[in-house]
């Protein structure tokens, strides 16, 4: 790959990125997940990225769907036609809230809220994710809170947040 005529030797790190991601396939099997829109990142892109890599993503909560999702959706719907898209601040929230949605872990707080039997990963704006780090560094923060629940009302106010 070449960058301003300099060459970037990717290949070790797109390397050891596949070996963490097979290890935890292996390791979480077929967990269910699903992605806030209070993460940061685009959470169609990173619907894509885990079901990529063998992820069951069940549900993407989104306050809004943006002209540049759609490649994403798109995606989505031919190879993952089980994830549902959610507008969070649509009126039909209010039925979808009746009964607890069981995921074993939510990306993003807001993902924790809707689906509350869930591990919730705090992917907040103060994680910056970037190449093939993203990945590895998404995955061992989804194994520490697997392997260590944590209280969600703990977790939004560790983080300041307000419910």
């Amino acid at each position: 790959e070449s960058f301003f005529k300099v060459n970037l030797d990717t290949k070790k790190y797109r390397d050891k990125a596949k070996q963490v991601v097979n290890f935890y396939k292996r390791k979480f099997g077929s967990i269910t997940i699903s992605i806030g829109s209070t993460v940061n990142a685009n959470q169609f892109e990173l619907a894509r990225a885990l079901t990529e890599c063998g992820f069951n993503v069940a549900y993407i909560f989104s306050r809004l769907v943006m002209a540049d999702d759609w490649e994403y959706i798109e995606w989505l719907k031919e190879h993952s036609s089980k994830t549902r898209v959610i507008i969070s601040d649509h009126p039909s929230m209010a039925n979808f809230l009746r009964k607890p949605k069981k995921v074993d872990l939510a990306i993003g707080f807001d993902a924790g809220y809707f689906c509350d039997e869930s591990k919730t990963v705090p992917l907040t704006f103060d994680t910056q994710l970037y190449g093939y780090s993203a990945i590895t560094t998404l995955l061992k923060k989804m194994d520490y809170v697997y392997e260590n629940p944590q209280d969600f009302k703990k977790q939004l106010y560790d983080e300041g947040m307000v419910i």
